[in-house]
């Protein structure tokens, strides 16, 4: 069995859509009844059902298909002696020969090929001068500009001149029918005597009611019937094929009892789902004026930290300002270190000043020790030379009495040294006293008052 790809029609799938079987279906018989006792070529033969249709009044059918699966399958579908399948393009048709067809059916098939005039020019090398070709093809304005439906297998779709066009421009009398799915009413004689005369009536509804009308532009599907030789009345032929089980009203209100009932199990499910969200909302608003309420202690609770962190603000402020103060009293004294700070700068420059002079002084004193080590060192010498000199005097004395007057001269000597020693010790002690008076000294004292006075601060 073929699986359904929505390629090709299968009388056997079960549709919701019935219409496909309706359509299909439909043309074939409306083809069998032209083929009765004729040679016959299917093009784009499918699953193989149309065939074997056309095979129940035909002297032959020949089915071509390009899909070899199909080909097997209606070849183990379709049993029929006068009844074959071969696989093969309907733009290049594997049979040899010309004019060996009465009857050429292809339907549903020139929108899958995109060369319309190699199909049409097969066609004619196939069918013999008076034969009929029986041809179909969707609609493009209704089947997919409308409902902006683009079937994904075809390849090529035509307006209604374009098809009139094309086949007018190989045989010399074509014949045009529409096809549509219809629901409407069939109203026959029980007993039929004489000639078949067929009564049609159209309607259509619109927002309010029913109108009669003679509308006829919502065909899907363009059937031609086209010979070399006068259609004759094929022209002004009509069929009606009727669904006596009425499967379509059937599925449709079975169809719709399943949603009904669908719906009422979703209804019934809705209205529990309700119940419980009405529990749930009763339990909600309980809890929303347990909440309300608490809201209502947090907003006092709130007023009571606003007023709160309104005096917080006050006493805040009270603060700032008083910042505000010592910042400016802290500036005040910034200013008066500053100062200071100044003032210290300059006394230290005067300190360093007074301590280069001091310095300075200090040298003058240094060079009047040296002076005066110097000094001492004379004395050392001559003390050391009147030592020496009370030795040779001794010795003298003891040696010498006679030497008398030379000591006494000695002795004056001596006595003039002493005094000029002591004149020279006394000229020192006079210096010094001067320095104790002069303004190094007072300068060393001022120094260290000063120095007294820097560490108490400190």
């Amino acid at each position: 069995m073929l699986d359904w790809t929505g390629e090709r029609y299968l009388p056997y799938i079960d549709f919701w859509d019935v219409e496909i079987h309706y359509e299909h279906l439909h043309r074939y018989a409306f083809a069998s009844h032209l083929v009765r006792g004729k040679d016959v070529l299917d093009l784009a033969s499918g699953e193989g059902y149309g065939s074997y249709i056309l095979a129940r009044e035909a002297s032959k059918v020949v089915g071509i298909d390009i899909d070899p699966e199909s080909v097997r399958h209606a070849e183990n579908r379709y049993f029929k002696a006068n009844l074959e399948y071969i696989q093969g393009s309907i733009c290049n048709v594997p049979i040899p020969g010309e004019g060996l067809f009465d009857v050429i059916v292809c339907f549903e098939a020139m929108e899958h090929i995109e060369n319309h005039e190699q199909l049409v020019s097969e066609i004619k090398r196939l069918l013999k001068k008076d034969g009929l070709i029986i041809i179909s093809t969707p609609n493009k304005q209704v089947y997919t500009d409308e409902p902006d439906y683009h079937n994904p297998f075809h390849v090529k779709e035509l307006y209604f001149n374009e098809f009139k066009h094309l086949l007018k421009n190989y045989f010399s009398d074509v014949a045009f029918f529409g096809q549509r799915v219809l629901a409407g009413s069939l109203l026959w004689s029980l007993y039929p005597q004489g000639n078949f005369n067929a009564i049609d009536f159209k309607m259509k509804r619109d927002e309010n009611s029913f109108n009669f009308t003679e509308d006829d532009n919502n065909i899907v599907y363009y059937v031609a019937i086209a010979s070399n030789r006068d259609l004759g009345d094929l022209k002004s032929t009509r069929s009606c094929c009727i669904d006596i089980s009425n499967t379509l009203i059937s599925k449709k209100n079975a169809h719709i009892k399943q949603i009904q009932g669908d719906c009422d199990n979703r209804v019934q499910d809705y209205e529990n789902r309700i119940l419980g969200y009405e529990s749930r909302v009763q339990d909600y608003e309980n809890r929303i004026l347990g909440y309300e309420s608490r809201v209502q202690d947090y907003e006092n609770r709130i007023l009571g930290y606003e007023n709160q962190v309104q005096e917080y603000e006050a006493h805040i402020q009270g603060y700032e300002n008083q910042v505000q103060e010592y910042e400016a009293h802290i500036q005040g004294y910034e200013n008066q270190v500053q100062e200071y700070e100044a003032h210290i700068q300059g006394y230290k420059n005067q300190v360093q000043e007074y301590e280069a002079h001091i310095q300075g002084y200090k040298n003058q004193v240094q060079e009047y020790e040296a002076h005066i080590q110097g000094y001492k060192n004379q004395v050392q010498e001559y003390e050391a030379h009147i030592q020496g000199y009370e030795n040779q005097v001794q010795e003298y004395e003891a040696h010498i009495q006679g030497y008398k007057n030379q000591v006494q001269e000695y002795e004056v000597k001596i006595t003039q040294l002493n005094q000029e020693r002591e004149d020279q010790v006394s000229q020192l002690l006079q210096e010094l006293s001067r320095f104790k008076d002069s303004i190094i000294w007072q300068l060393l004292v001022k120094l260290h008052n000063i120095r007294g006075n820097l560490n108490s601060k400190s």
